[in-house]
């Protein structure tokens, strides 16, 4: 689906089901309140507003996701079919804020890429981790990375805020960067 030079307005209840890549270049886009892309997510120009809505980046195929500089969307959630779970960015200096929940069922984080979590982030043990970032901003709140899990590189900045690795098995981060926060290893829910 591509929108150039128009108005598309989502409701909610609205389903958006995209077996195919999503570019935006013009126009404005206003989210249905379940939007799922198994391509390609390229809301590059215009006016996306996601209407707190969920955009769901699904399917076999990778998901090359380009914003312009910086997209807000408000619930993300990433399930990827094992067999081609990546999702990177097309240019390294875009960054998408969730400012809703934030859900890593299935999927792997690849190349420079920087997405940042306002809000609760839900870590499944089927992620396949990945070197991309993910960055914890804002109020204090508790997250539970999913055991036996990968997790890309966590940059943890929110004052108050614990991230446990549950259970007793491993789960592996790809590096830590806390600058506000705490990290507790091997922890019961």
């Amino acid at each position: 689906m591509g929108a150039s030079g128009s108005t598309f307005q989502g409701y909610s209840k609205d389903f958006m089901d995209i077996n195919g890549n999503f570019s935006q270049t013009n126009g404005t886009f206003g989210a249905p309140e379940t939007m799922s892309v198994s391509g390609d997510f390229k809301p590059t120009g215009g006016t996306f507003f996601h209407n707190s809505a969920t955009v769901k980046l699904d399917g076999s195929t990778t998901t090359n996701v380009d914003v312009n500089s910086t997209l807000e969307l408000y619930n993300l959630t990433v399930n990827k079919i094992p067999a081609s779970p990546i999702v990177q960015f097309v240019q390294s200096s875009d960054l998408v804020v969730a400012t809703g929940t934030l859900r890593m069922q299935d999927g792997l984080f690849l190349g420079a890429m920087t997405i940042e979590s306002t809000g609760p982030l839900i870590h499944s043990s089927n992620w396949d981790g990945g070197d991309g970032t993910v960055k914890v901003t804002g109020a204090a709140r508790t997250i539970n990375l999913g055991e036996n899990g990968k997790f890309p590189q966590l940059v943890l900045l929110s004052s108050g805020t614990v991230v446990n690795l549950v259970g007793t098995a491993s789960t592996t981060l790809n590096n830590v960067t806390i600058g506000a926060g705490t990290l507790n290893a091997n922890t019961s829910e």
